[in-house]
């Protein structure tokens, strides 16, 4: 079973405004745009609308109940929750490097030297992982807004394998803006 729990998981999207910027928001139905639903509610079979959207969406999030062989179960069997794994490679990101200099770069590091360990690895369930590097527990995961449409293929009972977010990863320290943040860079595949 997923730990967490499908409804205490942390998963995470972004949304179109109507000013054409991104929004962050939680991979729950009340917090999609309508454009969002609409792609979910899209039939992967047919093209046609099935308003299954919410279910696709509670199937993505990891829910077991939604599969076939289970009472009212109209989705694929699924070994288990955490899509596979090819070409992306796991990340740990810890402490920041300490061999970057610049300023006020020496005082991020101070905040941040103690920082609990994750190690990140993009996955073919079309989401991107952060696990804790001491549990292994999903810290969260994140859903890019354009592969939604996409998705909605994983919940097919004739699931023929594709890549989602199985490209390459890699961490860096940056300046961005006036503070310096630790960036992780995720390529989908």
């Amino acid at each position: 079973p997923a730990n967490p729990a499908p409804d205490a998981r942390n998963i995470y999207t972004a949304k179109m405004n109507a000013d054409r910027t991104l929004t962050n928001v939680q991979f729950k139905w009340n917090q999609l745009s309508v454009d969002q639903k609409l792609l979910l509610n899209t039939s992967p079979g047919n093209g046609k609308d099935d308003g299954l959207g919410e279910k696709r969406l509670n199937f993505l999030r990891g829910v077991r109940s939604l599969e076939l062989g289970q009472p009212g179960g109209i989705f694929r069997v699924r070994d288990r929750v955490l899509g596979d794994i090819i070409n992306s490679n796991p990340v740990h990101v810890g402490a920041p490097s300490s061999n970057i200099q610049g300023a006020d770069y020496q005082k991020f590091f101070d905040e941040n030297k103690g920082r609990a360990g994750a190690v990140y690895v993009g996955a073919n369930d079309g989401l991107l992982h952060g696990f804790s590097a001491i549990d292994g527990k999903e810290l969260f995961a994140y859903a890019p807004n354009t592969l939604i449409q996409g998705m909605t293929q994983l919940s097919l009972p004739g699931y023929v394998h594709r890549p989602y977010v199985d490209g390459a990863l890699s961490v860096s320290e940056a300046r961005v803006g006036a503070s310096w943040q630790t960036i992780l860079k995720s390529g989908m595949g």
